[in-house]
């Protein structure tokens, strides 16, 4: 008998192909959606459409689970009150251990599967400690910066099957199995956000109390429309005279949006908070981290490590570190621990 996996599927190409890649592998392969946005139903009921169409046309069951209050209140609340509070969440870092792989590992147990998949590019390599997770074989879609939050324990029981192969190789075989999901647009990395707007997500709400920019002398230069619609290293959007000035400091108890130079956004050492450990790691170690997803992974050492937290000192600056994003630290491929920016040490 082969064996069960559920594989997460949103209706697109990459959750889709990698159902696709787990059944022409022998699983028995079962899909499965969150109905997870609470403010636009439409949206939500057609993302579980599209899912349900593309399991009917590759022959496998689908299930839906409705986590929208779940994904509410540990996701959307959280990110709101990070961005009041002058942070830049990363909602991932939280929704994939918290929400999409819990609740899909909920349902494998329920179902008797072994596995949970999803259509994220990255991989889980056997090692002689176990199972590790680590960077996509193509580098240019690597999402493992998304998935550090990740316990050990959950990636045990995970699979990455496009891991291995480029975007446009998963278009290919979409097309070669006429699923016409292979040309859709991409969906954003805030997924509850309106094309990824985070200005247009706040505009609805009472949160956006004006208040002054001010530099770091504390010289008044101009006024902000609200601190949630800034974000550390912005340029664009400050409306100030003698520029460009860079967004250094969201400072909400006081509602400043503090400015400064380019050189003045570099930090050397940052600390990170919820951490999140896939290996053993002690004070001393070397490797690359990552401060965005977007960043290009910069080597650094570890400098102190606890139980809750950890801090890193890279070899060389980096420039616009955020309070609230996630912080990602490799040890070559492997993922050795993850956890959420608390400060970093500005200088060069």
């Amino acid at each position: 008998m082969s064996e069960k996996v559920v594989v997460m599927m949103s209706g697109g190409v990459d959750s889709s192909m990698a159902a696709v890649c787990l059944l022409e592998q022998g699983y028995e392969v079962i899909g499965a959606t969150l109905r997870q946005v609470v403010e636009d139903p439409n949206s939500a009921n057609r993302q579980v459409a599209e899912a349900q169409a593309v399991a009917d046309r590759i022959g496998i069951p689908h299930e839906t689970v409705d986590s929208s209050e779940a994904f509410q209140k540990d996701v959307v609340e959280p990110f709101i009150a990070a961005y009041c509070a002058g942070r830049t969440p990363n909602p991932c870092f939280h929704c994939n251990p918290g929400i999409k792989f819990r609740l899909g590992l909920e349902l494998a147990d329920r179902l008797g599967a072994r596995w949970l998949a999803t259509g994220h590019y990255a991989r889980i390599i056997a090692t002689d400690s176990g199972p590790r997770l680590a960077r996509a074989a193509h580098r240019s879609k690597d999402q493992s910066y998304f998935l550090a939050g990740l316990p050990a324990r959950m990636i045990q029981r995970i699979q990455f099957p496009l891991g291995e192969f480029s975007k446009k190789q998963v278009r290919d075989l979409a097309k070669e199995h006429g699923l016409r999901i292979s040309e859709r647009k991409e969906s954003q990395e805030i997924c509850f956000t309106e094309a990824g707007d985070v200005h247009a997500f706040f505009a609805g709400r009472d949160l956006s109390q004006a208040g002054d920019i001010v530099n770091t002398e504390g010289d008044v230069l101009g006024r902000h429309r609200g601190i949630v619609h800034y974000t550390i290293g912005q340029r664009r959007g400050l409306g100030l005279a003698g520029g460009p000035y860079y967004v250094m400091e969201l400072d909400a108890e006081t509602n400043r949006v503090v400015v400064g130079r380019h050189d003045d956004l570099y930090t050397r050492e940052v600390e990170a908070v919820e951490s999140n450990y896939l290996a053993p790691v002690r004070e001393g170690m070397t490797g690359e981290a990552k401060i965005r997803s977007r960043h290009r992974a910069a080597k650094c050492r570890m400098v102190d490590v606890s139980e809750g937290s950890f801090r890193i000192r890279f070899d060389e600056p980096q420039w616009g570190v955020a309070p609230g994003q996630a912080l990602a630290v490799y040890d070559g491929d492997y993922v050795l621990a993850g956890g959420v920016i608390e400060s970093g040490t500005q200088g060069q």
